[in-house]
């Protein structure tokens, strides 16, 4: 009886020994295959590495170009016996961004003086008169629709209209020494079309540009434009002619902005 039951129970060790030693030899396989750190973790295997973007490198956004304009205006007269010289012109814009990049608008005043050669005329005084000069000053608004040739430079159309006066002093003879008559002026709308472009340098800071604009002419009043009385220096009396009107107004000017 016994020896049946030993007989059993050594077989029953045998069968479950030969189960649990592959378990534990599998077991063993695992543990050696574990590496003994784990790499780190990355999203993906890309190489080179994706650097994120940081507020210094997002697209750079001009709000304000405020600075500096000079260049030439050219006023042809529309009487053929009188022309205005054209003239140094000297001042400053500010361009503003509105509801899109594409659609800002520059607001400028500018200064010129134009030499008046051949008039006048002094009807009742025959002697020679001295270059009257015509001191303009222009205030103007345009719509520039913009188009980006690349982030840093632009080019542009300007549609727009411009506000001028202009103020000229006594005829005056030099055979005299004195002055024939009072001094006058008159004020003007300007209705500019143009182009013009502009490059950005100095890491965004600067902006130099150019533009070209041609502008009929509308609304020309004031005393420049009528005959005004005048007194030679005897007492006699003559009449002084009117100006000629502009027929035109060309105008081209480099710019230097400060982005704001």
């Amino acid at each position: 009886m016994h020896s049946c039951v030993d007989s059993v129970s050594a077989r029953c060790l045998v069968v479950v020994a030969g189960l649990w030693a592959p378990t534990v030899a599998h077991a063993q396989e695992l543990k050696q295959e574990e590496p003994s750190e784990l790499p780190a973790p990355t999203a993906d295997d890309q190489f080179p590495r994706p650097v994120p973007r940081t507020d210094a490198d997002a697209p750079f956004d001009r709000v304000v170009e405020v600075g500096p304009d000079m260049g030439v205006t050219v006023r042809p007269a529309a009487d053929d016996d009188m022309s205005y010289g054209a003239a140094l012109t000297l001042g400053a814009h500010a361009r503003i961004q509105t509801i899109s990049d594409w659609l800002p608008v520059r607001l400028g005043i500018h200064s010129a003086q134009h030499s008046a050669e051949g008039g006048p005329k002094i009807k009742g005084f025959d002697g020679r008169l001295s270059t009257l000069e015509l001191d303009f000053i222009t205030l103007g608004a345009s719509l520039e629709p913009t188009w980006h040739l690349t982030p840093d430079a632009r080019v542009w159309l300007e549609l727009g209209v411009r506000w001028s006066r202009f103020r000229v002093g006594a005829a005056r003879s030099p055979d005299l020494g004195a002055d024939i008559g009072p001094s006058r002026a008159g004020v003007a709308l300007e209705w500019p079309l143009g182009i013009g472009g502009t490059i950005d340098i100095a890491n965004d800071w600067v902006a130099v540009g150019a533009n070209l604009s041609a502008a009929p002419v509308s609304n020309q009043s004031g005393s420049a434009f009528g005959v005004r009385q005048g007194t030679l220096p005897g007492g006699t009396a003559v009449e002084v002619q009117p100006l000629s009107q502009v027929s035109a107004v060309f105008r081209g000017v480099i710019t230097l902005g400060i982005i704001l």
